[in-house]
């Protein structure tokens, strides 16, 4: 076997994906901003968030951003069915999903690009909020700024997940609130196994609640903890999601 030569197809391999992905991005997010969509979401959720940072502050009269944080992760629970719900749901509705597996774009192409629209669209709100944690040491506060860079690093690790989950939703359905339902429930799930945890007694069932809440270690990033099993978890609740997401499209081919 030629080590090189297979190198060489690995790199242009690898090099098709990234151009193809973001080509297929860079057009899902022309689709978001030509339309009132990416606006909405981006006040809805600055109006939102806004209100959230303002009655931390308020109410538990700490420089920190721990609160708010918190209450992002929950904010995004909800927001991510309705932002993923479209992405392939819509081909499908138009009909322009059969062009698409046909087009010289491979499923994984298709699926990665979309995925990082969507990425891309959250980063650029939740980077908005950067913002905050300048205003409190505008008004004297004195914030630990190494818990607000752990806190956003677990935000974008948890939407990473949270988006990925919404993709695969949307990819088996030609209806956007089904797949948007659908969405809410498994993120839902992801949420509340963490609370077993509180109930059930130490051992094998609560160690599985734990390993399988996405939002326990999103707590841990808040306060400054990073663990290298958590950047593993939430990557690979990402691939695997992603992963059937290209099996869907896949099947779509052969029916």
């Amino acid at each position: 076997m030629d080590i090189s030569a297979c190198f060489v197809d690995l790199r242009d391999w690898f090099v098709d994906l990234v151009v193809k992905s973001f080509y297929v991005a860079k057009k899902e997010l022309k689709t978001y901003f030509v339309s009132p969509i990416a606006y909405i979401m981006a006040v809805a959720f600055l109006f939102i968030a806004g209100y959230f940072f303002t009655m931390h502050l308020v109410n538990s009269r700490r420089a920190d951003m721990a609160g708010f944080l918190h209450n992002m992760g929950v904010i995004m629970l909800f927001m991510i069915p309705g932002l993923t719900m479209r992405l392939l749901a819509e081909e499908r509705r138009q009909k322009t999903m059969e062009l698409l597996i046909t087009s010289p774009l491979t499923p994984t192409q298709i699926v990665l690009g979309k995925y990082l629209a969507c990425m891309t669209l959250l980063i650029l709100m939740i980077g908005l909020t950067g913002l905050y944690p300048l205003i409190i040491t505008h008004y004297g506060g004195k914030p630990d700024w190494g818990p607000i860079y752990t806190g956003y690093l677990g935000l974008v690790l948890l939407l990473s997940s949270l988006v990925a989950v919404g993709v695969f939703t949307s990819s088996f359905t030609d209806n956007q609130l089904v797949a948007a339902v659908v969405a809410f429930a498994i993120l839902l799930l992801f949420w509340i196994v963490s609370w077993l945890t509180v109930y059930l007694e130490p051992g094998i069932w609560s160690t599985t609640a734990e390993s399988l809440s996405l939002f326990i270690p999103y707590g841990d990033f808040i306060k400054g903890v990073i663990e290298t099993r958590y950047y593993v978890y939430y990557l690979s609740v990402a691939f695997v999601f992603l992963f059937a997401s290209v099996r869907m499209l896949e099947a779509s081919r052969w029916r």
